[in-house]
């Protein structure tokens, strides 16, 4: 059975931890017989933000949802909203991450451009740097 104040206390107490405490808590292995503790672990791996940490998260709902436990009865809805909670999560990092390469693969082209461009803008400058050296004498020669 779920105790009063169980859902929100957990959270409350994980959002008040250092990274590193926080960590610790996320990385302990809960017993799986103990759904508070399963879905306290749950709660401490969708903050962390350390890689693999909302699979390892979403792979303890699946646990949870496909408990046929009596005591898992009362967690399933709470499960399901915390699953579904950190798909969006994961989607909404996957998007940041495809578009912070898109933004890295950009400035790269557009460095490698920028290249191009001062290369050319030298190569036009020597250029006129070898043309003026060759007018220059012939323009201070006198006229016979």
């Amino acid at each position: 059975m779920i105790r009063e104040g169980h859902l929100l206390a957990p959270e409350d107490r994980l959002r008040a931890l250092n990274t590193a405490d926080l960590t610790a808590e996320a990385s302990r292995n809960a017993d799986p017989a103990l759904i508070d503790a399963t879905m306290d672990q749950v709660l401490a791996l969708s903050m962390t933000h350390n890689p693999g940490d909302l699979a390892r998260a979403q792979g303890l709902l699946d646990q949870v949802l496909h408990n046929n436990a009596p005591q898992a009865d009362p967690w399933r809805s709470l499960a399901r909203l915390l699953a579904w909670r950190l798909a969006e999560q994961r989607r909404a990092e996957d998007a940041v991450e495809r578009g912070a390469q898109q933004l890295r693969d950009a400035q790269r082209d557009n460095q490698r451009r920028l290249d191009d461009v001062n290369s050319k803008l030298e190569a036009l400058k020597a250029i006129e740097r070898s043309l003026n050296t060759r007018q220059t004498p012939a323009a201070s020669s006198p006229k016979q």
